[in-house]
């Protein structure tokens, strides 16, 4: 099990050969073309290995941006439609949540920032998951005209995710 690094709660997702989960929120300002984000994250994720993903494995977080908002996939396997892909990275750790960033500029607008994990490894069974978990989630523009920080950080203990996060 994975300890959070801020507050006591942390983002897991898993997939396998029959499903994908992710991770999407409609961004209140639009990810500006040709601007550089960057994405700051504490990660950890593996293969499962007796119910913990710490198990050795190929695996690549990927962002992904749609110029749309409110968007579902239709198929649990790949991303909803119009999702562009604006970066991948090797997930360094497998025992505990290390910081990460991730540069990328988007060639369009975006107005949803999604992430999902990848392995290059091959899934052959429903029965072979894998696992990653996200803490500490942070989107900056490095740009020279920056757009105000994307600072999502860790949901407060008890809040109802039902509707969505800061929702009243």
């Amino acid at each position: 099990m994975y300890t959070p690094t801020d507050g006591t709660r942390f983002v897991g997702m898993v997939f396998n050969a029959t499903s994908k989960e992710g991770l999407s929120i409609d961004l209140n300002k639009s990810l500006v073309a040709g601007e550089t984000c960057q994405l700051t994250l504490d990660i950890a994720g593996g293969k499962n290995n007796g119910g913990k993903f710490n198990g050795n494995a190929n695996l690549d977080v990927r962002v992904w941006g749609n110029p749309q908002q409110n968007v579902v996939s239709s198929d649990p396997l790949q991303p909803p439609a119009g999702h562009v892909q604006l970066a991948q990275e090797t997930v360094t750790s497998r025992t505990a949540l290390t910081t990460q960033e991730i540069i990328f500029t988007p060639a369009q607008n975006m107005n949803t920032l999604s992430l999902s994990a990848f392995t290059s490894q091959t899934i052959d069974s429903g029965a072979n998951n894998y696992g990653i978990a996200f803490d500490n989630i942070s989107l900056i523009n490095n740009s020279s005209a920056c757009n105000p920080d994307y600072d999502f950080g860790d949901a407060p203990d008890n809040e109802d995710l039902q509707n969505g996060y800061g929702v009243s």
